[in-house]
């Protein structure tokens, strides 16, 4: 894989989902991590829009299964807003 690969990138992270589902569960938190690695080469794409169900999946699962104030929620967070900011900036 070469550097700024993104379609590389993109489907290792799915890969590593669908792994992780298997083997951990789709609710576990390890697969909330993923998700958000792989909305985060959505979001260096410029795909935003589908980056938002990832990162959405991930802060449901995170909350699910963390609590509503865990650091990992602070994290799906902030990953959620800086989306809604690029969005915005993209919208001018």
């Amino acid at each position: 894989y070469q550097a700024r690969d993104y379609a590389g990138a993109e489907e290792l992270f799915r890969r590593a989902v669908a792994l992780r589902e298997r083997l951990l569960g789709a609710e576990h938190p390890n697969v909330a991590q993923t998700l958000n690695n792989l909305a985060a080469v959505h979001v260096a794409r410029g795909a935003l829009d589908s980056a938002e169900p990832l990162l959405l999946r991930a802060l449901q699962i995170t909350e699910r299964h963390r609590g509503p104030s865990h650091p990992d929620v602070a994290v799906n967070l902030n990953n959620l807003a800086k989306l809604y900011f690029k969005r915005s900036e993209h919208a001018r």
